[in-house]
């Protein structure tokens, strides 16, 4: 199945810019990042793909390396949950 997406002037000559660093066409390019977005194992049969516990590590490092990990904390305080009701 083939694609055709229009995308706007700033992002495509980014696309253009890092594809010719990387000493790819931008198409090539485009579909390393879907690959590796999407990942191998879902394009295969998830049956007869065998995952070391060393793929899913490091899969879970880039996961936290590309979003980071938050602090986790918030206000559930009683006054914080009924804020702004009028009571």
């Amino acid at each position: 199945m083939n694609f055709q997406i229009t995308l706007p002037e700033p992002l495509s000559r980014v696309v253009a810019e890092r594809a010719a660093a990387a000493g790819k066409d931008p198409e090539t390019f485009l579909e390393e990042i879907v690959t590796q977005e999407i990942g191998e194992t879902e394009i295969l049969d998830p049956v007869s793909v065998a995952v070391s516990s060393a793929d899913i590590s490091q899969k879970l490092r880039m996961l936290i390396h590309q979003h980071g990990i938050a602090n986790g904390r918030c206000d559930d305080s009683r006054d914080s949950i009924y804020a702004g009701r009028g009571e």
